[in-house]
C-alpha cells in the first residue's frame, strides 16, 4: 500500500475516534441532486418550461455531442508576457 493510502485509511480510523469520544454521529454524505430541481429549489423556476409558452414543457428533439476539438485564433486573454496586465 502506497504511504497517500495508507495516511488516509489512518485519517479515516481517526476521525472515527474522534466522533466516539465527542459522541459525535456519523457525517451524513452529501445528496446529489438534479440540475432541474437545484434550480426549482434556488430560483423557483421550472428550466424544463418554454418561458414564452408557460405551459408547454421542452422537449428533447436531438443531443448535440460536446465539441472536443475547437479552434482558437488568438491568445488567451490569460497569456502574454509575465507582469503585463492585457485589457480583454
Amino acid at each position: 500500500m502506497d504511504k497517500n493510502r495508507a495516511g488516509h485509511r489512518h485519517k479515516r480510523e481517526m476521525l472515527a475516534l474522534c466522533r466516539l469520544a465527542l459522541y459525535a454521529p456519523e457525517p451524513v454524505p452529501p445528496l446529489m441532486e438534479t440540475i432541474d430541481a437545484f434550480m426549482q429549489r434556488v430560483a423557483q423556476i421550472d428550466i424544463a418550461v418554454c418561458n414564452e409558452f408557460r405551459n408547454r414543457r421542452f422537449k428533447v428533439i436531438a443531443a448535440i455531442a460536446p465539441l472536443h476539438h475547437f479552434v482558437r485564433t488568438g491568445p488567451l486573454p490569460s497569456q502574454g508576457k509575465p507582469g503585463r496586465h492585457h485589457n480583454v
